[in-house]
Protein backbone atom coordinates (compact mmCIF):
# COMPACT_ATOMS: atom_id res chain seq x y z
CA UNK A 1 0.00 0.00 0.00
CA UNK A 2 2.82 2.42 0.83
CA UNK A 3 4.36 1.69 -2.57
CA UNK A 4 1.02 2.54 -4.18
CA UNK A 5 0.91 5.87 -2.30
CA UNK A 6 4.41 6.74 -3.52
CA UNK A 7 3.31 5.96 -7.07
CA UNK A 8 0.26 8.24 -6.74
CA UNK A 9 2.43 11.02 -5.34
CA UNK A 10 4.98 10.65 -8.14
CA UNK A 11 2.30 10.70 -10.84
CA UNK A 12 1.16 14.09 -9.50
CA UNK A 13 4.62 15.37 -8.62
CA UNK A 14 4.07 18.90 -9.93
CA UNK A 15 0.99 19.55 -7.82
CA UNK A 16 2.43 17.69 -4.81
CA UNK A 17 5.69 19.66 -5.02
CA UNK A 18 4.01 22.79 -3.69
CA UNK A 19 2.37 20.87 -0.84
CA UNK A 20 5.68 19.20 -0.02
CA UNK A 21 7.47 22.56 0.26
CA UNK A 22 4.62 24.05 2.32
CA UNK A 23 4.61 21.15 4.78
CA UNK A 24 8.41 21.21 5.15
CA UNK A 25 8.53 24.95 5.87
CA UNK A 26 5.49 24.67 8.20
CA UNK A 27 7.21 21.97 10.25
CA UNK A 28 10.37 24.09 10.64
CA UNK A 29 8.33 27.13 11.71
CA UNK A 30 6.33 25.11 14.24
CA UNK A 31 9.60 23.59 15.48
CA UNK A 32 10.97 27.04 16.28
CA UNK A 33 7.76 28.22 17.97
CA UNK A 34 7.19 25.16 20.13
CA UNK A 35 10.86 24.73 21.05
CA UNK A 36 10.98 28.30 22.35
CA UNK A 37 7.64 27.91 24.18
CA UNK A 38 8.59 24.58 25.80
CA UNK A 39 11.99 25.91 26.86
CA UNK A 40 10.40 28.98 28.46
CA UNK A 41 7.80 26.82 30.24
CA UNK A 42 10.51 24.59 31.68
CA UNK A 43 12.43 27.63 32.88
CA UNK A 44 9.25 29.08 34.40
CA UNK A 45 8.49 25.80 36.20
CA UNK A 46 11.92 25.90 37.89
CA UNK A 47 11.55 27.57 41.33
CA UNK A 48 13.37 30.89 41.63
CA UNK A 49 14.70 29.96 45.07
CA UNK A 50 13.86 33.20 46.87
CA UNK A 51 10.88 35.39 47.69
CA UNK A 52 10.72 39.02 46.53
CA UNK A 53 7.47 39.73 48.37
CA UNK A 54 7.72 42.71 50.76
CA UNK A 55 11.38 43.25 49.90
CA UNK A 56 12.89 46.65 49.04
CA UNK A 57 16.44 47.31 47.90
CA UNK A 58 18.37 50.51 48.58
CA UNK A 59 21.14 51.11 46.05
CA UNK A 60 23.58 53.73 47.30
CA UNK A 61 25.49 55.65 44.63
CA UNK A 62 29.18 56.18 44.08
CA UNK A 63 29.10 59.56 45.80
CA UNK A 64 28.18 57.87 49.09
CA UNK A 65 31.26 56.50 50.85
CA UNK A 66 29.91 53.53 52.81
CA UNK A 67 33.36 52.92 54.35
CA UNK A 68 33.62 56.43 55.79
CA UNK A 69 33.54 56.71 59.60
CA UNK A 70 30.54 58.51 61.08
CA UNK A 71 31.96 61.18 63.44
CA UNK A 72 29.03 60.87 65.86
CA UNK A 73 28.77 57.11 66.26
CA UNK A 74 32.41 56.27 65.45
CA UNK A 75 31.09 53.57 63.14
CA UNK A 76 31.33 53.20 59.40
CA UNK A 77 28.50 54.80 57.47
CA UNK A 78 27.44 51.38 56.23
CA UNK A 79 27.14 50.00 59.76
CA UNK A 80 25.22 53.05 60.94
CA UNK A 81 22.78 52.83 58.02
CA UNK A 82 22.21 49.10 58.58
CA UNK A 83 21.52 49.51 62.31
CA UNK A 84 19.25 52.53 61.73
CA UNK A 85 17.18 50.66 59.13
CA UNK A 86 16.78 47.67 61.48
CA UNK A 87 15.42 49.96 64.21
CA UNK A 88 12.58 51.32 62.04
CA UNK A 89 9.02 50.12 62.78
CA UNK A 90 7.77 47.38 60.46
CA UNK A 91 11.28 46.30 59.37
CA UNK A 92 11.86 42.58 59.92
CA UNK A 93 15.41 42.20 58.58
CA UNK A 94 18.13 44.11 56.73
CA UNK A 95 20.91 42.60 54.64
CA UNK A 96 23.96 44.21 53.08
CA UNK A 97 25.42 42.95 49.81
CA UNK A 98 27.17 43.86 46.59
CA UNK A 99 25.14 45.11 43.65
CA UNK A 100 24.36 41.73 42.01
CA UNK A 101 21.07 41.25 43.87
CA UNK A 102 18.06 39.87 41.97
CA UNK A 103 16.47 42.08 39.28
CA UNK A 104 18.96 44.93 39.71
CA UNK A 105 20.68 44.36 36.36
CA UNK A 106 24.21 43.95 37.69
CA UNK A 107 26.11 40.69 37.23
CA UNK A 108 29.36 39.22 38.46
CA UNK A 109 30.83 35.90 37.32
CA UNK A 110 34.00 33.83 37.19
CA UNK A 111 34.90 31.48 34.34
CA UNK A 112 36.45 28.04 34.84
CA UNK A 113 37.60 25.64 32.07
CA UNK A 114 36.02 22.18 31.98
CA UNK A 115 39.30 20.52 31.00
CA UNK A 116 43.02 21.17 30.84
CA UNK A 117 42.98 22.11 27.14
CA UNK A 118 39.26 22.67 26.81
CA UNK A 119 37.84 25.88 25.37
CA UNK A 120 34.50 25.27 27.07
CA UNK A 121 34.00 27.35 30.19
CA UNK A 122 31.71 27.14 33.19
CA UNK A 123 30.56 30.63 34.18
CA UNK A 124 29.78 30.78 37.89
CA UNK A 125 27.78 33.84 38.93
CA UNK A 126 28.67 35.37 42.27
CA UNK A 127 27.05 37.58 44.91
CA UNK A 128 28.67 38.71 48.17
CA UNK A 129 26.22 39.00 51.07
CA UNK A 130 26.13 39.15 54.84
CA UNK A 131 24.68 36.57 57.23
CA UNK A 132 21.19 38.16 57.19
CA UNK A 133 20.58 37.53 53.47
CA UNK A 134 18.44 34.36 53.97
CA UNK A 135 16.14 36.23 56.41
CA UNK A 136 15.38 38.92 53.84
CA UNK A 137 15.12 36.81 50.69
CA UNK A 138 13.76 33.59 52.20
CA UNK A 139 16.44 31.20 50.94
CA UNK A 140 15.81 27.47 51.47
CA UNK A 141 18.87 25.46 52.44
CA UNK A 142 19.09 21.91 51.06
CA UNK A 143 22.16 20.96 53.05
CA UNK A 144 24.84 22.58 55.20
CA UNK A 145 24.51 26.06 56.63
CA UNK A 146 24.77 29.72 55.72
CA UNK A 147 27.55 32.16 56.64
CA UNK A 148 28.28 33.43 60.08
CA UNK A 149 30.52 36.31 61.12
CA UNK A 150 32.83 33.82 62.79
CA UNK A 151 33.72 32.51 59.31
CA UNK A 152 36.01 35.54 59.00
CA UNK A 153 38.30 33.87 61.54
CA UNK A 154 37.74 30.19 60.83
CA UNK A 155 38.43 30.27 57.09
CA UNK A 156 41.86 31.53 56.16
CA UNK A 157 43.10 29.82 53.00
CA UNK A 158 39.73 29.14 51.36
CA UNK A 159 36.61 31.27 51.12
CA UNK A 160 33.40 29.63 52.40
CA UNK A 161 30.66 29.62 49.75
CA UNK A 162 27.01 28.63 49.54
CA UNK A 163 26.12 27.25 46.10
CA UNK A 164 22.90 26.38 44.30
CA UNK A 165 22.12 22.77 43.40
CA UNK A 166 23.05 23.33 39.76
CA UNK A 167 26.61 24.28 40.73
CA UNK A 168 26.71 21.48 43.31
CA UNK A 169 25.87 18.90 40.60
CA UNK A 170 28.56 20.36 38.32
CA UNK A 171 31.14 20.03 41.09
CA UNK A 172 30.24 16.37 41.47
CA UNK A 173 30.23 15.66 37.72
CA UNK A 174 33.12 17.74 36.31
CA UNK A 175 36.36 16.60 37.97
CA UNK A 176 38.70 19.20 36.43
CA UNK A 177 36.33 22.09 37.11
CA UNK A 178 35.74 20.84 40.65
CA UNK A 179 39.48 20.71 41.33
CA UNK A 180 40.03 24.29 40.15
CA UNK A 181 36.99 25.64 41.97
CA UNK A 182 37.61 23.91 45.30
CA UNK A 183 41.22 25.08 45.30
CA UNK A 184 39.92 28.53 46.34
CA UNK A 185 36.51 27.85 47.88
CA UNK A 186 34.98 25.53 50.46
CA UNK A 187 31.29 24.71 50.03
CA UNK A 188 29.58 24.98 53.42
CA UNK A 189 25.96 24.95 52.21
CA UNK A 190 23.66 24.31 49.24
CA UNK A 191 20.45 26.18 48.36
CA UNK A 192 17.88 24.53 46.11
CA UNK A 193 17.68 27.27 43.47
CA UNK A 194 18.80 30.80 42.83
CA UNK A 195 17.40 32.29 39.62
CA UNK A 196 17.63 36.05 39.86
CA UNK A 197 17.13 37.17 36.24
CA UNK A 198 13.40 36.39 36.06
CA UNK A 199 11.04 33.43 36.17
CA UNK A 200 11.39 32.84 32.40
CA UNK A 201 15.19 32.87 32.41
CA UNK A 202 17.46 29.86 32.81
CA UNK A 203 19.12 29.20 36.14
CA UNK A 204 22.91 29.42 36.04
CA UNK A 205 25.58 27.99 38.37
CA UNK A 206 25.60 30.39 41.30
CA UNK A 207 27.54 30.97 44.51
CA UNK A 208 27.07 33.26 47.49
CA UNK A 209 30.19 34.47 49.28
CA UNK A 210 30.55 36.25 52.60
CA UNK A 211 30.88 40.00 52.28
CA UNK A 212 33.00 40.07 55.46
CA UNK A 213 35.81 38.29 53.63
CA UNK A 214 36.04 41.02 50.99
CA UNK A 215 38.46 43.94 51.22
CA UNK A 216 35.52 46.35 51.50
CA UNK A 217 33.43 45.13 54.40
CA UNK A 218 30.28 46.96 53.34
CA UNK A 219 28.50 46.67 50.00
CA UNK A 220 26.48 49.42 48.37
CA UNK A 221 23.12 47.58 48.42
CA UNK A 222 20.77 47.13 51.38
CA UNK A 223 17.89 44.68 51.11
CA UNK A 224 15.03 45.37 53.51
CA UNK A 225 12.26 42.93 54.48
CA UNK A 226 9.10 44.60 55.81
CA UNK A 227 6.23 43.13 57.82
CA UNK A 228 3.39 41.42 55.88
CA UNK A 229 0.66 43.85 54.97
CA UNK A 230 2.99 46.84 54.93
CA UNK A 231 2.31 48.84 51.79
CA UNK A 232 3.98 51.68 49.92
CA UNK A 233 3.69 53.90 53.01
CA UNK A 234 7.05 52.52 54.13
CA UNK A 235 8.83 54.14 51.16
CA UNK A 236 8.80 57.74 52.50
CA UNK A 237 10.20 56.49 55.80
CA UNK A 238 13.02 54.64 54.03
CA UNK A 239 13.80 57.69 51.87
CA UNK A 240 14.01 60.03 54.86
CA UNK A 241 16.12 57.60 56.87
CA UNK A 242 18.67 56.95 54.12
CA UNK A 243 18.85 60.65 53.26
CA UNK A 244 19.42 61.56 56.91
CA UNK A 245 22.13 58.96 57.52
CA UNK A 246 24.05 59.40 54.26
CA UNK A 247 23.50 63.18 54.19
CA UNK A 248 22.76 63.09 50.49
CA UNK A 249 20.33 61.87 47.85
CA UNK A 250 22.67 59.65 45.85
CA UNK A 251 20.60 56.49 46.26
CA UNK A 252 17.68 54.62 44.71
CA UNK A 253 14.98 52.49 46.36
CA UNK A 254 13.35 49.71 44.37
CA UNK A 255 10.32 47.54 45.13
CA UNK A 256 11.43 44.03 44.28
CA UNK A 257 7.95 42.77 43.42
CA UNK A 258 7.69 45.47 40.75
CA UNK A 259 11.18 44.67 39.46
CA UNK A 260 10.21 41.01 39.28
CA UNK A 261 7.16 41.87 37.14
CA UNK A 262 9.32 43.99 34.82
CA UNK A 263 11.84 41.18 34.41
CA UNK A 264 9.07 38.69 33.61
CA UNK A 265 7.31 41.10 31.25
CA UNK A 266 10.40 41.36 29.07
CA UNK A 267 10.15 37.60 28.46
CA UNK A 268 6.36 37.23 28.37
CA UNK A 269 5.76 39.79 25.58
CA UNK A 270 7.97 38.06 22.94
CA UNK A 271 6.64 34.66 24.07
CA UNK A 272 3.01 35.73 23.63
CA UNK A 273 3.87 37.33 20.27
CA UNK A 274 5.47 34.11 19.08
CA UNK A 275 2.52 32.01 20.29
CA UNK A 276 0.12 34.37 18.50
CA UNK A 277 2.12 33.89 15.31
CA UNK A 278 1.97 30.11 15.87
CA UNK A 279 -1.84 30.15 16.27
CA UNK A 280 -2.17 32.35 13.18
CA UNK A 281 -0.01 29.91 11.20
CA UNK A 282 -2.07 26.93 12.35
CA UNK A 283 -5.28 28.62 11.17
CA UNK A 284 -3.83 29.85 7.87
CA UNK A 285 -2.15 26.52 7.08
CA UNK A 286 -5.34 24.62 7.92
CA UNK A 287 -7.45 26.85 5.66
CA UNK A 288 -4.86 26.67 2.89
CA UNK A 289 -4.60 22.88 3.09
CA UNK A 290 -8.37 22.47 3.13
CA UNK A 291 -8.72 24.62 0.01
CA UNK A 292 -5.88 22.99 -1.91
CA UNK A 293 -6.84 19.43 -0.98
CA UNK A 294 -10.51 20.03 -1.75
CA UNK A 295 -9.58 21.35 -5.20
CA UNK A 296 -7.18 18.46 -5.85
CA UNK A 297 -9.71 15.83 -4.76
CA UNK A 298 -12.52 17.38 -6.79
CA UNK A 299 -10.29 17.25 -9.87
CA UNK A 300 -9.96 13.49 -9.30
CA UNK A 301 -13.68 12.75 -9.18
CA UNK A 302 -13.54 10.73 -12.44
CA UNK A 303 -10.79 8.58 -10.88
CA UNK A 304 -13.04 8.05 -7.84
CA UNK A 305 -15.91 6.98 -10.09
CA UNK A 306 -13.68 4.51 -11.88
CA UNK A 307 -12.39 3.03 -8.63
CA UNK A 308 -15.91 2.71 -7.27
CA UNK A 309 -17.02 1.10 -10.54
CA UNK A 310 -14.51 -1.72 -10.06
CA UNK A 311 -15.56 -2.34 -6.47
CA UNK A 312 -13.87 0.25 -4.21
CA UNK A 313 -15.92 1.33 -1.19
CA UNK A 314 -16.26 4.84 0.23
CA UNK A 315 -13.88 3.87 3.04
CA UNK A 316 -11.32 2.70 0.49
CA UNK A 317 -11.50 6.09 -1.25
CA UNK A 318 -11.06 7.96 2.03
CA UNK A 319 -8.13 5.77 3.00
CA UNK A 320 -6.52 6.38 -0.38
CA UNK A 321 -6.69 10.17 -0.11
CA UNK A 322 -5.72 10.31 3.57
CA UNK A 323 -2.93 7.75 3.13
CA UNK A 324 -1.53 9.64 0.14
CA UNK A 325 -1.42 12.90 2.09
CA UNK A 326 0.04 11.28 5.22
CA UNK A 327 2.77 9.71 3.08
CA UNK A 328 3.49 13.11 1.51
CA UNK A 329 3.67 14.59 5.01
CA UNK A 330 6.09 11.84 6.06
CA UNK A 331 8.37 12.74 3.14
CA UNK A 332 8.23 16.44 4.12
CA UNK A 333 8.97 15.51 7.75
CA UNK A 334 12.03 13.46 6.76
CA UNK A 335 13.31 16.30 4.56
CA UNK A 336 12.91 18.82 7.39
CA UNK A 337 14.42 16.35 9.85
CA UNK A 338 17.64 16.08 7.83
CA UNK A 339 18.26 19.74 8.63
CA UNK A 340 16.60 19.98 12.05
CA UNK A 341 18.55 17.18 13.79
CA UNK A 342 21.83 19.00 13.17
CA UNK A 343 20.82 22.25 14.87
CA UNK A 344 21.08 21.26 18.60
CA UNK A 345 24.62 19.96 18.08
CA UNK A 346 25.89 23.38 17.04
CA UNK A 347 28.19 24.81 19.73
CA UNK A 348 26.64 27.28 22.19
CA UNK A 349 23.10 26.32 21.20
CA UNK A 350 20.99 28.54 23.52
CA UNK A 351 18.18 26.03 24.12
CA UNK A 352 18.44 22.70 25.91
CA UNK A 353 18.37 19.65 23.66
CA UNK A 354 15.50 18.11 25.61
CA UNK A 355 13.34 21.18 24.90
CA UNK A 356 14.37 21.12 21.24
CA UNK A 357 13.46 17.46 20.72
CA UNK A 358 10.22 17.92 22.67
CA UNK A 359 9.38 20.81 20.33
CA UNK A 360 10.21 18.56 17.40
CA UNK A 361 7.78 15.93 18.67
CA UNK A 362 4.96 18.42 19.26
CA UNK A 363 5.51 20.00 15.82
CA UNK A 364 5.38 16.59 14.14
CA UNK A 365 2.15 15.65 15.94
CA UNK A 366 0.58 18.98 15.00
CA UNK A 367 1.54 18.75 11.32
CA UNK A 368 0.36 15.13 10.98
CA UNK A 369 -2.84 15.98 12.87
CA UNK A 370 -3.58 18.99 10.64
CA UNK A 371 -2.95 17.02 7.45
CA UNK A 372 -5.13 14.14 8.66
CA UNK A 373 -8.01 16.51 9.46
CA UNK A 374 -7.63 18.59 6.28
CA UNK A 375 -7.55 15.48 4.07
CA UNK A 376 -10.27 13.55 5.90
CA UNK A 377 -12.92 16.28 5.60
CA UNK A 378 -12.88 16.74 1.77
CA UNK A 379 -12.27 13.01 1.19
CA UNK A 380 -15.59 12.24 2.92
CA UNK A 381 -17.41 14.49 0.47
CA UNK A 382 -15.66 13.02 -2.59
CA UNK A 383 -16.07 9.43 -1.39
CA UNK A 384 -19.85 9.94 -1.08
CA UNK A 385 -20.30 10.58 -4.82
CA UNK A 386 -22.04 7.79 -6.72
CA UNK A 387 -20.08 6.08 -9.53
CA UNK A 388 -22.58 7.17 -12.18
CA UNK A 389 -22.32 10.83 -11.13
CA UNK A 390 -18.54 10.69 -11.04
CA UNK A 391 -18.22 9.04 -14.46
CA UNK A 392 -20.72 11.51 -15.97
CA UNK A 393 -18.16 14.28 -15.31
CA UNK A 394 -15.60 12.28 -17.29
Amino acid sequence: MIQHYFKLIWNRKRKNGFLLAELTVSFLIFLGVFTFAIDKYRQYSTPRGFDAEAVYTILTGYETDIQAVDSLSKKTLGQTLSETLKSLPGILAVSNSTSQVPYCGSRGSRGYPTGENSKEMVDVEELSVDEHFPEVWGLKMVSGRFFEKSDLVEFVKKKPVVVNEKLSRLLQREAYFSEKFLANYEVIGVVRNFKYDGDFKAENPFMLTSIWLDKNAWGNVYSVKVSPGTGAEVLPLLYKTVERVTKGNDFEIKTMKNEQRKANRSSVIPLLTLLFIGVFLVISISMGLLGVLKYNMNSRIPEVGLRKGIGATAMDIKRMFVGEMMTLTLIAFIMALLFAVQVPFVSNFPITRSSYFAGMGVSALLIFGLVFFCSWVPSRQVAGILPAEALREE
